[in-house]
């Protein structure tokens, strides 16, 4: 049960993060000088990121002080509270929170350049404290350039599916008249983080699941094919939109 409550508390902080990166990665680069025009819903997006983020990093700090403490083991507490895992669960909290404060700050001077790059620091801090939390760190071995990668992959998949949703979302509130040279400048954002995820997510397969038994034979290889099998569709469903489109 405890494992399960984790697996959720931990797919929604990526979530969360995911939404965060993508709003801000597309006012930043896609929109450009359009942003302000956006700027209100896509701090709400990203506020709301950030916050479930925060929230399911307590969570998660707050179910594994409680499995610890299950059998009146109130030692082991103590003993955690130094561990890598509560650590780097901490830093996830204070880097969304940094977030939210970043947002705040751009909703009460929008035109702020500085303010704007504070916020995207931010969040790509938060994929880096996401990073410290992966299977990385439960490495003896190549820990340093295993977390760079996962970390790298982790902004990919932020700035690639968050942007999407952000995409939508200025779609739908966009006039019909409305200049598309966004959606060109999205097209490329979109095509370099497609080949960042599928260039990471190779080299952590290759190193997490290194034999096609390991792929087939356990619960983490059956994920990574599951993974392979969406990614491909959504680049299949791209591809039939682009040749639609063209």
């Amino acid at each position: 049960m405890i494992s399960l409550i984790l697996l959720w508390l931990r797919g929604a902080g990526l979530v969360g993060q995911t939404m965060a990166l993508g709003s801000v990665a597309f006012a930043l680069i896609v929109l450009r000088g359009d942003a302000e025009r956006g700027v209100d819903r896509f701090l709400t997006v990203v506020r709301f990121g950030a916050l479930v983020a925060v929230v399911a990093q307590i969570g998660i700090l707050a179910t594994v002080a409680s499995a610890l403490s299950a059998d009146g083991a109130r030692w082991a507490i103590v003993d955690a509270v130094g561990s890598t895992v509560i650590v780097a669960g901490l830093a996830r909290i204070a880097a969304g929170i940094l977030v939210l404060g970043a947002a705040r700050a751009v909703r009460r001077m929008p035109a702020s350049r500085l303010r704007g790059f504070s916020l995207l620091g931010s969040t790509l801090l938060l994929c880096v404290s996401g990073a410290l939390t992966s299977h990385a760190m439960g490495r003896l071995d190549d820990r340093a350039w295993l977390v760079i990668v996962t970390a790298l992959h982790q902004v990919f998949v932020g700035a690639w599916v968050g942007g999407l949703v952000c995409a939508v979302i200025w779609w739908m509130g966009a006039a019909p008249s409305a200049d598309a040279a966004w959606l060109r400048r999205f097209s490329v954002v979109a095509l370099v983080t497609v080949a960042g995820i599928a260039v990471t997510g190779t080299v952590l397969t290759f190193v997490y699941v290194a034999t096609p038994g390991a792929a087939v034979g356990t619960s983490y290889g059956a994920m990574v094919l599951t993974k392979v099998v969406i990614f491909i569709a959504l680049l299949a469903m791209a591809a039939l939109n682009h040749r639609a489109v063209h």
